[in-house]
């Protein structure tokens, strides 16, 4: 067997290297550049403008109708209500039966909701959460496991319903139009109105709310 070494042996010049101070000198030099550099932030807000339409009047407005539905189709109904949640589903009151009837856009059956009792008006407040309004009391109703969450009782017929913020408001007959805190559940009349005709629907644009007189 043979025993090897290694040994090692430094060049002088390594030895003059490790010697010296500096290595030499660091400098910076500006010159410009042909590549330009653009934020992210101009980049989106190019994208993301928007082109200003000239305002139409009413009478100037067509509607066209994206999806024709024939109830008539599923089985007896009558429609006293309905809306649209944020995924598209429509959800309508079938009076008659008592039901919800929720479709997707394309009109395939999501499912039928027992409500018990003769509902009126319906409100979307979010993909599984709708208020409804029913014989004497206001409920919202969880799609997803078909329950009621929260029932605001009255002694009087509610008509149409709407989702307005946190708040929940419907028409009521002869009494006018009346609110309802989601958190709070605090009832009160935000519009007096003795000649507020049954059946009166409810609408929303996101800052005000409407109806019909």
């Amino acid at each position: 067997m043979q025993q090897i070494n290694l040994k090692y042996k430094a060049d002088d010049i390594v030895s003059s290297v490790l010697s010296s101070k500096t290595f030499g000198a660091v400098s910076v030099e500006k010159t410009s550049s042909s590549v330009k550099l653009r934020s992210e932030k101009e980049k989106q807000a190019q994208i993301m403008s928007l082109v200003q339409r000239q305002p139409k009047k009413i009478d100037k407005l067509l509607l066209h109708p994206p999806l024709n539905i024939n109830l008539a189709e599923i089985r007896s109904v009558e429609i006293h209500g309905c809306s649209i949640s944020p995924n598209g589903n429509m959800i309508f009151v079938d009076y008659r039966n008592k039901k919800l009837i929720l479709l997707k856009e394309n009109r395939k059956l999501v499912k039928n909701i027992d409500c018990t009792n003769s509902t009126f008006g319906v409100a979307c407040i979010s993909n599984e959460s709708v208020a409804v309004t029913k014989t004497y009391s206001v409920e919202v109703i969880n799609t997803e496991i078909e329950q009621v969450d929260k029932c605001f009782k009255l002694s009087y017929y509610p008509d149409g319903v709407v989702h307005f913020k946190t708040e929940l408001m419907w028409s009521v007959k002869e009494k006018g139009i009346q609110r309802v805190d989601l958190q709070k559940g605090e009832i009160i009349t935000v519009v007096k109105d003795e000649r507020m005709p049954t059946m009166t629907y409810l609408t929303t644009d996101g800052k005000n709310f409407y109806h019909p007189k």
